[in-house]
């Protein structure tokens, strides 16, 4: 199956994360992003969890949580390099 780029940073760097869950039987899998640390939902089966990450959507407060983190992220990039050069 193919794995779509992250929905949240357009990296085609998802893997898929087995978890077991509470009663050290059964698992669950999902997908995250090795870039941007994004976590798809979760579902029974790879199969499932690839086609979760596939369809999944980014809803206005989750968009509005990572454009905060670049721009945190732009600021303290900014004020590191100030440092070096000035």
């Amino acid at each position: 199956m193919i794995i779509s780029r992250c929905p949240f940073c357009g990296l085609s760097v998802a893997k898929i994360q087995a978890v077991p869950m509470d009663n050290n039987v059964d698992t669950s899998y999902s997908l995250y992003c090795t870039h941007c640390h994004s976590y798809g939902p979760t579902a029974s089966s790879e199969e499932f969890a690839i086609t979760a990450w596939n369809t999944r959507t980014i809803s206005d407060q989750e968009m509005d949580a990572l454009r905060h983190r670049d721009l945190e992220r732009a600021e303290d990039s900014y004020n590191k390099f100030s440092s070096w050069v000035g």
